[in-house]
């Protein structure tokens, strides 16, 4: 078997691929990247940053204050950053950054008010650990020639605290930190998740054990706000609106108004708490469906070798679920259109100087 032309890929590359194999040919295999970070790609790696330092078991403050003083540092610089990318349009641009900055702050300070209310039981071991796994041949079981690897960086590694004291890894939880601009509704979804189901092979290729959970802990982008007064200064009771049973108590006692009346809605924001605005699912992989996924990986890698080599069959894959968040779509319909595609790459993006994994 000659030798292989991709060294490593990760675990969101292999999940990219499926998406669209034109967006990872040129995210990953031409490496552009926006001239102008993406929006969302540029609040993910803020907020990344303040849960990197909330679940850190090095932390010496508060979890929460820990958080801010990694998020104000991470901006200081990715303000500067993202400014020259401007240059003279910085202005125009710098209030949609500085909403963003205000949010992820308040959204970090209810964040720490979720996590303590959930008594996660989980104790950190470990944050933002980057690891390899071979590459294996699905029926000799051997890495494959040039000794290819799967990475991933896995967000938070927990374990029980019983068993950290008794010297177990069982019952380790491997969890993915991700941004939404709305509550996922996910179910039956997780179980098909590919994602979770690499982060769960990366784990048993390292240790020899499944974990216990593998957890996708999402942050909305959203904060909630007071409730509405109504004319006649009272808070109004339509639902929907987004706010917290906190908040509208505090409406209440502010202006010295008998809850009673308002027990129906009080009741229903109650029951909701902040499943507006973090949702925390978790799903458990069996050894058959992590086998599975390693006989999945061995073909996908080679389809990716594939592109690699012959770039016109890297096809995109249509959908209004991704185009629109896609930062290649404007790219991605010129090469389709017949237009001129390389005029507007370098118009709008730049080669990223950083190494494949």
């Amino acid at each position: 078997m000659k030798q292989l032309v991709i060294p490593s890929l990760s675990v969101t590359e292999k999940y990219s691929f499926r998406e669209c194999r034109r967006a990872w040919y040129l995210s990953y295999v031409r490496k552009l990247t926006p001239v102008v970070t993406y929006m969302p790609f540029w609040f993910g790696t803020g907020l990344h940053s303040a849960l990197q330092a909330y679940h850190s078991p090095q932390t010496v403050t508060s979890p929460l204050e820990a958080a801010l003083a990694a998020y104000d540092e991470w901006y200081v610089g990715a303000e500067v950053e993202v400014a020259e990318a401007y240059g003279f349009l910085w202005e125009g641009a710098r209030q949609e950054y500085f909403d963003a900055y205000a949010l992820t702050r308040t959204m970090l300070v209810n964040y720490d008010q979720y996590h303590r209310a959930e008594q996660d039981v989980w104790e950190p071991v470990a944050v933002e650990q980057r690891v390899w796994v071979p590459i294996l041949h699905p029926h000799s079981r051997r890495a494959l020639p040039g000794h290819p690897r799967l990475t991933a960086r896995l967000d938070f590694l927990g374990s029980r605290p019983e068993n950290r004291r008794l010297g177990l890894r069982s019952g380790t939880v491997v969890v993915d930190h991700k941004s939404a601009a709305s509550a996922p509704s996910m179910g039956r979804e997780l179980d098909l998740d590919d994602q979770l189901t690499g982060y769960a092979y990366v784990y048993w290729r390292l240790t020899g054990e499944l974990p216990e959970s593998i957890i996708y802990n999402v942050l909305v982008k959203k904060a909630p706000k007071p409730p509405e007064i109504l004319k006649n200064g009272t808070p109004s009771k339509a639902k929907g609106q987004q706010t917290t049973f906190g908040l509208y108590l505090e409406a209440l006692d502010e202006r010295d108004l008998d809850p009673a009346p308002y027990a129906e809605v009080l009741a229903a924001l109650q029951a909701e708490g902040w499943s507006r605005y973090f949702v925390r699912e978790s799903v458990t992989r069996n050894l058959a469906q992590i086998e599975s996924y390693e006989r999945h990986l061995y073909y996908e890698y080679r389809d990716m070798v594939d592109v690699v080599e012959h770039p016109e069959k890297a096809y995109p894959s249509p959908s209004p679920m991704t185009c629109g968040r896609c930062p290649y779509a404007g790219v991605c319909m010129s090469m389709d259109d017949g237009g001129d595609y390389e005029s507007l790459i370098s118009a709008k993006f730049k080669v990223s100087i950083e190494e494949r994994w």
